[in-house]
């Protein structure tokens, strides 16, 4: 993990295996299924507003600026092994990560 903190935010750079759901059809016909070494921003901040803030984790996208959350059972997840520095392997939109 490598942390930076700006603004009140944390950016975190989580290096994963991606694989696309389109990937998994050339696969299907027969062909190599494609695994792609990258390194892509996570994002990780505190929903301000409640009583007890829950931590929001997020994923850079392929476009500058865009970000996607993650969905709150992958949230819970991130936060449990980010807490631990413990590894730990999910899907979400369409990729396949492993930290």
């Amino acid at each position: 993990y490598e942390s930076k903190q700006s603004n009140g935010w944390c950016s975190y750079k989580i290096d994963f295996e991606s694989m696309r759901q389109s990937d998994l059809a050339v696969k299907q016909e027969g062909h190599v299924l494609r695994s792609i070494k990258q390194e892509r921003r996570v994002r990780r901040y505190m929903n301000g507003g409640q009583t007890n803030p829950a931590p929001v984790w997020e994923c850079a996208g392929d476009d500058r600026g865009q970000w996607f959350a993650f969905p709150a059972e992958t949230a819970i997840l991130l936060e449990e092994r980010f807490a631990s520095k413990s590894p730990c392997s999910f899907i979400s939109r369409g990729f396949m990560y492993s930290m």
